[in-house]
């Protein structure tokens, strides 16, 4: 509403964008951020492919 009050057309647009879009832009980049981590996809080359979740003990590997 208060991007309607601006004297230009300009102006009123630039205002939306920074005070209105933005904001809710980035919510929704953080909430989809979050969402890839928790579906794995958000996880480094280093723990998919290298790593590939093998968390099991190393005792027989230091033999």
């Amino acid at each position: 509403m208060m991007a309607l009050t601006w004297d230009s057309v300009a102006g009123g647009l630039a205002f939306f964008a920074v005070v209105g879009l933005a904001p809710a832009l980035f919510v929704l980049w953080i909430a989809a951020r979050r969402a890839r981590t928790r579906a794995g996809r958000g996880r480094s080359v280093l723990q998919r492919e290298v790593r590939g979740g093998d968390d099991a003990d190393a005792e027989a590997d230091q033999r």
